[in-house]
C-alpha cells in the first residue's frame, strides 16, 4: 500500500483540481436554493420556482461527481495525522478525517442511485451520511477550540472578569480584536463549521429550517411562534441594534450632557419610544396573524360550515384548508393567512389580519427613534467640535468617532427602511388592498371598503389606543370560526 504513494499524491491533486470548481458550485446552488425559498415564500410564480429547483439539483448532482472518490484520498490523510505530535490534534483530525471519508462513502452510494446506475434505501443511506458529517463536523469544532488556546493568544491575553469601567471595557474590545487578527484562519474555519453543523442536524430532524410546521406554538401553545432559523437571526439582529443604539445614546450622549433638562426631557423621549417599539415587536412576533386551521378541508368539516354539493370553494393543496376569501399560502409559517401582506424575517412572522397593526406601530416608533437618534447624533458632534473632542465624551476620540458614526449609520438605513415601509402599509391599508394582491395584480373580487373603514378594521375606532402595542382593535370583520385558527 505504502509502495503507491505517488499514485495516490496524483490522486489527491486531481481531487484538488477539482475542489475549485465545487466551491462555485456550491455558491451558484446554494443562491438557486435562497432564491426558491424566497420566491416561493413570496407566492411567486411556481415556473419560476420550479426553474430554480431544477438548477438546485442538477448542481447538487454535478458536486457529487465532483467528489466522486475523494473518500479515498480523505482516508489516505488520515494514514499522516495518526503520526501527529499533539495528542488532542491527532485524535480529533484523524477522527474527523475518518468520518468525513465515510461519509462521501455513503454519498457516493447516494450519488449513484440518483443517477439509477444502482438501488439502494436512500433514506437509509442518507440518514447514514448526514451522521458521520455530523460527527465529522462536531470533531473539527474542537479542534478549532483547541488550536485558539495552542497558538498562545487566548492564554496570553488577560481578558478582564469583569468589566466596572470604560477602560476594561475598550481593552476587552482591544484584546478581542488582536486575538481574532492572530487567528483568522481558526475564526473563518469556526464560523464555517457553525454554519455547516446545522446542515445535517435539520437533515436528521434534529432541527427545523424555513418554518417546517409544528403548529407553530410554543410556551405551552400559548403564543404563535415560528420556527425558522432565519427569522429568529434578524430578530436577535434587530435586537441588538435597539440595545446598540440605548447604549450610545445613554452612555456617550445623554448621561455625560451637563445640560439637564435637554438631557432629561430627551431621555423620557428615548425610553419611551424604544419601549414602544420592542413591545411593537415581540407583539407582531408572537401574534397569530390569521393563520387558517390546517387539514379542515374534510368532508365533515365542509357540511359543518354549510357549504352544499356542487358550491364552489378554494382549497389550499399545500396544507389542505379551505382557503376564506384573500387568504394567500405562506411556505415559511406553512400555513394559509387571512388577508396576508407579505412575510417578514425581521419579526419572525407574515403580516395578516390579525397583526398587522403591530407590525404598522414597530415600523412607526422604529422610523421615530431613528429620526429621534439622528438628531441627538448631531447635536453631540456640535458639542464634541466646540469642545474639540475633549470633555464631551467618556470615551477616547477615536471611539467616540465610531460610535456616533456607526449609530448614525444605524439611524439612517433603518430610519430609510421603514419610513419606507410605513408609507407602503398605510397606502395598502387605505387601498383595502394587500402587499401580496398589489403584487400579483389582483383584481378586486370583494367588496372595498371605504378608507375610514379600512383603517378601522386595523386599528379600531380613533383612539388613543391606536398607537398602543398593548390593545386590541375594538371593532374587526367577522368571518367563519371555521377559518380561525384553534
Amino acid at each position: 500500500f505504502f509502495g503507491h504513494n505517488m499514485n495516490m499524491d496524483q490522486l489527491v491533486q486531481l481531487n484538488n483540481q477539482a475542489g475549485g470548481r465545487d466551491k462555485i458550485a456550491r455558491l451558484i446552488q446554494y443562491a438557486s436554493r435562497a432564491m426558491w425559498d424566497s420566491l416561493e415564500a413570496a407566492n411567486s410564480s411556481p415556473a419560476l420556482v420550479d426553474n430554480f429547483k431544477t438548477i438546485e439539483y442538477i448542481l447538487s448532482t454535478f458536486r457529487k461527481l465532483l467528489r466522486f472518490g475523494k473518500c479515498v484520498d480523505v482516508f489516505y490523510g488520515t494514514l499522516k495525522t495518526i503520526h501527529y505530535p499533539d495528542l488532542t490534534i491527532r485524535v480529533t483530525l484523524t477522527l474527523s478525517k475518518l468520518s468525513q471519508s465515510l461519509f462521501l462513502f455513503a454519498d457516493h452510494f447516494l450519488w449513484l442511485a440518483r443517477t439509477g446506475l444502482t438501488t439502494v434505501n436512500a433514506k437509509r443511506w442518507s440518514s447514514i451520511a448526514n451522521k458521520y458529517w455530523l460527527f465529522s463536523i462536531i470533531m473539527n469544532l474542537v479542534l478549532d477550540l483547541h488550536r485558539s488556546g495552542c497558538k498562545g493568544g487566548i492564554s496570553r491575553c488577560r481578558i478582564p472578569t469583569s468589566i466596572n469601567s470604560p477602560q476594561d471595557f475598550k481593552r476587552l474590545a482591544l484584546q478581542s480584536y488582536v486575538l481574532m487578527q492572530g487567528h483568522k484562519d481558526i475564526v473563518v474555519d469556526t464560523v464555517k463549521n457553525v454554519c455547516d453543523f446545522f446542515i445535517p442536524l435539520t437533515a436528521l430532524g434534529y432541527t427545523r429550517f424555513g418554518g417546517v410546521d409544528q403548529h407553530n406554538r410554543c410556551c405551552g401553545n400559548k403564543a404563535w411562534c415560528v420556527k425558522d432559523i432565519c427569522g429568529i437571526v434578524c430578530v436577535v439582529m434587530t435586537w441588538l441594534l435597539i440595545l446598540f443604539a440605548e447604549f450610545v445614546v445613554m452612555r456617550l450622549i445623554l448621561l455625560p450632557s451637563n445640560y439637564t433638562v435637554f438631557s432629561t426631557i430627551n431621555m423620557v423621549v428615548f425610553q419611551a419610544l424604544a419601549f414602544l417599539a420592542f413591545a411593537s415587536h415581540i407583539r407582531t412576533m408572537l401574534s397569530d396573524p390569521g393563520a387558517v386551521p390546517r387539514g379542515n378541508a374534510t368532508k365533515e368539516m365542509i357540511e359543518q360550515m354549510g357549504y352544499r354539493e356542487g358550491q364552489m370553494f378554494y382549497k389550499c393543496p399545500k396544507c389542505c384548508s379551505i382557503k376564506p376569501e384573500r387568504a394567500h399560502h405562506c411556505s415559511v409559517c406553512q400555513r394559509c393567512i387571512r388577508k396576508m401582506d407579505h412575510h417578514c424575517p425581521w419579526v419572525n412572522n407574515c403580516v395578516g389580519e390579525n397583526n398587522q397593526k403591530y407590525f404598522v406601530l414597530f415600523t412607526f416608533y422604529i422610523a421615530s427613534i431613528s429620526v429621534h437618534t439622528l438628531f441627538l447624533v448631531l447635536t453631540q458632534f456640535a458639542e464634541c467640535v466646540k469642545n474639540d473632542w475633549r470633555t464631551c465624551s467618556p470615551y477616547s476620540p477615536p471611539a467616540t468617532i465610531f460610535l456616533l458614526l456607526f449609530l448614525t449609520f444605524e439611524g439612517l438605513m433603518f430610519g430609510i427602511f421603514t419610513i419606507i415601509m410605513l408609507a407602503t402599509q398605510l397606502t395598502a391599508i387605505l387601498n383595502d388592498q394587500t402587499g401580496i394582491e398589489q403584487l400579483k395584480k389582483e383584481e378586486a373580487r370583494w367588496a372595498k371598503k371605504s378608507r375610514l373603514k379600512s383603517i378601522q378594521s386595523v386599528f379600531g375606532r380613533f383612539s388613543l389606543a391606536w398607537f398602543s402595542p398593548f390593545t386590541e382593535p375594538s371593532c374587526r370583520t367577522r368571518f367563519n370560526s371555521h377559518f380561525y385558527s384553534v
